[in-house]
């Protein structure tokens, strides 16, 4: 049987792709994804700033390099000027940050927000005690600053999961 299976000929759709998945993801939204089908959709349909390859290194998606300053807590990401979402959106370094914002809104409520609870003023921002999140600076179209509220080896890898990927502002999610 397995023999005559292999002897077929090419599928009919050449240009689709096939899932097999043990249920329908909750939502496509990375803010709320928190199942494993969710998150695994998340990933095939958007990116992070980063990615991780198949040994688990990070390695970059959206950004094309990173900076870590001496401080240890400041990353520099450069976002090329080409990165679009699927509709054309222009996915730069003001779309990151709203992006981010979005997901540690208290109107998104994101159970998933404390992948970026580590940026300076993310804690208080998703609480509703502040305005804005001052770690998350814009300094280019193509240059996002994050700063942390303190050195974390493993920010680079909370970036690189399912509910960190970016969604274009003003595109719905779900």
């Amino acid at each position: 049987m397995i023999l005559a299976a292999g002897c077929a000929g090419p599928p009919a759709d050449p240009g689709t792709l096939r899932l097999t998945w043990s249920s329908d993801p909750a939502t496509l939204d990375p803010a709320q994804a928190v199942d494993v089908v969710g998150g695994s959709a998340v990933s095939l349909l958007y990116s992070g700033l980063v990615a991780f390859d198949r040994d688990g290194n990070v390695i970059p998606a959206l950004a094309s390099a990173w900076e870590l300053a001496a401080d240890g807590a400041t990353y520099r990401f450069t976002i090329p000027e080409d990165r679009t979402a699927s509709d054309g959106t222009p996915l730069d370094a003001a779309a990151v940050a709203a992006s981010f914002r979005r997901l540690l809104s208290p109107e998104t409520a994101s159970p998933r927000a404390w992948v970026l609870e580590r940026i300076r003023g993310a804690a208080a921002f998703r609480a509703g005690e502040a305005d804005d999140v001052p770690g998350l600076r814009v300094t280019g179209p193509t240059v996002l600053e994050v700063e942390l509220e303190r050195p974390s080896a493993s920010f680079l890898g909370l970036l690189a999961m399912p509910s960190a990927c970016v969604v274009a502002p003003g595109v719905p999610a779900d």
